[in-house]
């Protein structure tokens, strides 16, 4: 179908140009390729005219969907507020100076997939959340994000994000996507990822490009997650331990040496992941900030922080290293964490086997997690409560 003039420059953005017929446009739907193997024509290596929204062309295109559902109040502050956020953003938004280290901005564009799914989204949210009310409310940044990332909006986005699930499946590519996941770089695009950059999942530098795609690809690897947060830190503890892999446990010990302690953060990072919520915010190595007392700023950084209503902590040692040190640092008065607003923490420290190995006395604030030799079972001590013996996953 045709367009209007007044939105061409909108349209042609999402419109990809044939170079060897003049005359065809294409509109691809909110992504990069077609990957339906029975396609009859091969477009993948055809460059867009271009792949992201500015944020002039984003506010002429709401307009246009303004004026098709105007029973909906107050559409153009919404959408004010809602292109803001960083759901739509590409995740580089800034690049060095060729002739220094400063960060030079660049001007942040839109992708186009997710606004045009965040549109459409929007008159069925508002629909079921006021529906019979004469004059509905506007939709503050809470309501909104946790809209966007709800499961429905989410589970919405595999055409913005599209790539055969065969590839998806690959144990190497899902190791790749989960170090993004997890807030690691990925290292280099190998030819496994390059379908993800032709996607827009992953940009030329390896990173998510943007929110919605790590968002997305959250959702779909981790699809058992649950729907509410655990009831407590210490379930939610007591169930990461649980999935953890024994296999993937054991494959890190080297010279017979017990695993340091970035091999345990990134393994309980997935498992933490996948008993949260996917609207759950889950902070790795977050950083802290306390006045010291002599009115200098002491910085520190905290192993995991969920930055929700829960609002929880956990600290990381293994075999008791510094653990006089992890639990000074919660405490009210000195601690480098007391300015972190907690409703509740644990200072976890990984050990060995219980039976013949140093015993911890209990604590309120420690979680000790005993393993066996063997990777396959865990001894959980939680604060001053009873062991509690948990099978790991395979």
């Amino acid at each position: 179908g045709g367009y209007t003039s007044e939105y061409a420059a909108v349209w042609e953005f999402i419109i990809k140009d044939l170079k060897y017929n003049p005359g065809i446009k294409v509109i691809i739907s909110a992504t990069h390729t077609i990957i339906t193997l029975g396609s009859p024509a091969d477009i993948s290596g055809l460059p867009h005219v271009f792949d992201n929204f500015s944020e002039s062309e984003v506010a002429a295109l709401i307009q246009e969907f303004c004026a098709i559902y105007r029973e909906f109040e107050r559409w153009e502050q919404y959408w004010d507020m809602v292109k803001e956020l960083s759901l739509l953003h590409p995740q580089s938004q800034s690049q060095s100076d060729p002739g220094g280290n400063q960060p030079v901005p660049v001007p942040v564009r839109f992708h186009v997939g997710v606004v045009v799914k965040c549109i459409s989204r929007l008159p069925d949210l508002r629909k079921h959340d006021y529906e019979g009310q004469q004059s509905p409310s506007p939709v503050g940044e809470v309501e909104a994000l946790s809209g966007l990332r709800h499961r429905t909006f989410l589970s919405g986005l595999g055409r913005c994000f599209a790539v055969n699930e065969e590839m998806i499946r690959n144990p190497v590519v899902r190791a790749s996507l989960t170090d993004g996941m997890l807030g690691d770089q990925i290292e280099g695009v190998t030819r496994m990822l390059e379908p993800f950059v032709r996607a827009g999942v992953l940009n030329k530098t390896g990173a998510f490009s943007c929110q919605a795609a790590h968002w997305f690809y959250n959702l779909i690897h981790f699809e058992g997650r649950p729907n509410e947060m655990p009831g407590s830190i210490e379930l939610l503890v007591e169930q990461a331990v649980a999935s953890l892999s024994a296999s993937r446990l054991g494959g890190c010990v080297q010279d017979d040496l017990f695993p340091v302690e970035t091999s345990f953060q990134h393994l309980l990072n997935e498992t933490l992941t996948m008993h949260l919520p996917i609207t759950a915010s889950l902070k790795s190595e977050y950083r802290t900030k306390a006045q010291g007392f002599l009115g200098d700023t002491k910085y520190g950084f905290i192993d995991f922080y969920i930055n929700e209503k829960v609002q929880w902590a956990i600290g990381l040692l293994r075999l008791g290293h510094t653990l006089k040190e992890h639990q000074n640092r919660f405490h009210p008065i000195s601690g480098k964490y007391r300015e972190l607003p907690t409703k509740g923490y644990l200072v976890i420290d990984i050990r060995g086997p219980k039976e013949g190995g140093t015993i911890v006395p209990p604590s309120d604030d420690l979680c000790v997690l005993y393993f066996s030799a063997q990777w396959n079972t865990c001894v959980i001590q939680m604060r001053e409560m009873a062991d509690k013996t948990v099978m790991l996953s395979l």
